[in-house]
């Protein structure tokens, strides 16, 4: 409120045009907008088409996804990134993923490695598990991340020493640090998963202490170059909260035959998947001919046998498949993740043309696995499909990932179907 002058005055009529004009400059002022007008928080608006990614300004604190009306947030602070110093592409990714996900910089542990893709456990010990953990207890995140996230750059296979050893992914000897398991790091064979087939979000806090389990889901963000993985990760934002309606392909062998047992498992995983799609309306393709499926277009999940199957005569690089943001693949292929360098050579199929074709998540193995290791796409789709994000959905998927062959690419917290809450 506008306060009359205290000078004292004889005439009524100069006090009646005093408080005239004082009137007229308040209303005055009233109606002026503000000098600045307030700057809208960020967002992502996710699309069902696979237009390009715009880019925008890293948000404060959580990602924010959707249109006015309905809204995804997904926070990041519990996610922890490892990146390599001695690697340029490391660390390109890793600022990249933090300024797209509002990660603090407290939660990028910087490491000193070998930029090679394999090193010998003594090595993987000192310079990329012992760095990560010093980097979560000395900044007390121990308890507050529930996902790590490897960078392309950062050591990829374990190389096993001494009779007792056994080679292993870098990734699912991390998943154990600091947790109930964190003794068997470096044994002979793998950790049978108990977090496997649960319906439960994950907990490090809760899921740590327990033996069998994961201390952290570890994901790595990876591909031949810095644009596949730059894809990957914008398509990961892209898709949060679409619920996308693309196509389900499901490949199978019927030379593997369906036995209970023995490699006809895979094939019954896949007929289960099938039916639990169907019978939530999605769209799929279920192939249980003698033709290997190509050229597929809008492709949200993916299994087949890859070079496994009996009728694929063409390399992965040339099956021809188109994805939509947020699809996830899985291939049972014992040595899928073996390379992620561009131009290798290799008879196997690898999931790093996948993720040149778009896919958002895949997982892979750096050695042979057997069977019963992949992730189960019965599973690995009912969880992905019902808002489990994507470390999740893999995680809850395999029977055996710890301390073993595993390579989950991908964003952890991809989550196209998660539920989307009105404002």
């Amino acid at each position: 409120m506008l306060k009359m002058p205290q000078a004292k005055v004889t005439l009524l009529t100069i006090i009646l045009v005093v408080i005239f004009l004082g009137a007229v400059y308040a209303h005055a002022t009233f109606l002026q907008p503000p000098s600045t007008p307030p700057t809208p928080t960020p967002t992502i608006t996710p699309t069902k088409t696979d237009q390009p990614t715009q880019e925008k300004q890293p948000p404060k604190e959580s990602e924010v996804y959707g249109d006015e009306d309905k809204q995804v947030v997904i926070n990041y602070d519990d996610v922890l990134v490892v990146v390599n110093i001695n690697s340029n592409i490391s660390m390109d990714v890793g600022q990249y993923f933090a300024s797209q996900r509002g990660i603090p910089n407290i939660n990028l542990a910087h490491i000193s490695a070998p930029t090679t893709e394999e090193i010998p456990f003594t090595e993987f010990n000192e310079t990329v598990r012992k760095p990560v953990e010093r980097h979560l207890i000395e900044n007390n995140l121990t308890d507050s991340i529930n996902y790590i996230v490897t960078t392309k750059g950062v050591p990829l296979k374990v190389r096993g020493e001494g009779i007792k050893a056994r080679s292993a992914s870098v990734d699912s000897e991390l998943a154990l640090i600091l947790g109930a398991d964190q003794s068997e790091i470096g044994n002979a064979g793998s950790i049978r998963n108990h977090y496997f087939a649960e319906k439960e979000h994950f907990s490090h806090i809760k899921h740590s202490q327990l033996k069998g389990h994961p201390s952290y889901l570890v994901t790595r963000l990876t591909g031949y170059n810095f644009t596949d993985i730059k894809n990957l990760i914008d398509n990961a934002a892209l898709a949060v909260g679409t619920a996308p309606d693309g196509v389900f392909i499901i490949d199978v062998d019927p030379e593997h035959g369906y036995k209970p047992q023995g490699v006809g498992l895979g094939n019954r995983w896949m007929q289960s998947a099938y039916q639990l799609l169907k019978g939530r309306d999605f769209t799929v393709n279920f192939d249980n001919t003698t033709t290997f499926i190509l050229n597929q277009k809008g492709v949200m999940g993916y299994v087949s046998w890859g070079s496994n199957d009996h009728n694929c005569t063409l390399p992965s690089d040339q099956w021809n498949h188109t994805f939509k943001p947020g699809a996830i693949a899985e291939l049972y292929v014992s040595t899928s993740a073996y390379t992620f360098t561009t131009g290798s050579t290799y008879w196997q199929s690898l999931i790093a043309d996948l993720i040149h074709d778009g896919v958002t998540g895949v997982k892979g193995y750096v050695n042979e696995p057997y069977l019963e290791s992949v992730a189960h796409p019965n599973i690995l789709f009912d969880r992905y499909t019902t808002g489990f994000n994507l470390a999740e959905s893999y995680y809850m998927a395999s029977l055996q990932c710890l301390s073993w062959q595993d390579c989950i690419i991908g964003d952890p917290k991809t989550s196209p179907y998660q539920d989307v809450e009105t404002k």
